[in-house]
């Protein structure tokens, strides 16, 4: 959930600012006794905390950038697992490519496992620019239909602000 709140207090400046690179790597974890450790790590390491109050950083904004169309982009910039078709393709990006990846971290989460693992680089590039998604099995269904939201095209994905809106209310009902 501080995920997304990042997420809707960047894309809510003006312009907006968008991460470009967001995934588990990149996702920060700083439990009580102030220690900071990679997402991926604290997954492995949950048991030990879940009791503890932990604090969630977006970190590396090197591909970072400002305005509601950020501009065009490479395929050879980021991490092409948790890109966005369009941003694959090379098309305009914007906030809806942080929500993919959002959306991609969530699998993960709850899969406990790399969303196109066993695949090569040039496999997920041609099945996320070809139409696939990352397979939802693993998310509850109570949070599935906001995450599968996310994995619609650009013009129909669903905002950072709209996720979380959503997922406070499963988490309020």
């Amino acid at each position: 959930m501080q995920i997304a709140q990042a997420l809707v207090y960047m894309h809510g400046q003006n312009p907006p600012a968008v991460h470009l690179d967001l995934k588990p790597e990149n996702v920060l974890v700083r439990h009580i006794y102030g220690n900071i450790y990679n997402v991926v790590i604290f997954v492995i390491q949950f048991d030990r905390w879940k009791t503890k109050p932990i604090t969630f950083f977006l970190a590396d904004f090197g591909l970072g950038k400002i305005g509601v169309d950020a501009g065009r982009t490479t395929m050879q910039a980021g991490t092409p697992a948790f890109q966005p078709p369009e941003q694959l393709k090379g098309e305009l990006v914007g906030v809806g490519s942080d929500v993919y990846a959002l959306a991609c971290i969530v699998v993960e989460l709850f899969s406990e496992s790399q969303i196109w693992k066993g695949l090569s680089t040039h496999t997920i590039i041609l099945k996320v620019a070809g139409g696939s998604f990352p397979c939802v099995d693993y998310v509850p269904p109570e949070i599935k239909s906001i995450v599968e939201n996310c994995f619609v095209p650009v013009d129909r994905r669903i905002s950072a602000a709209t996720f979380l809106k959503n997922l406070c209310k499963l988490l309020h009902s």
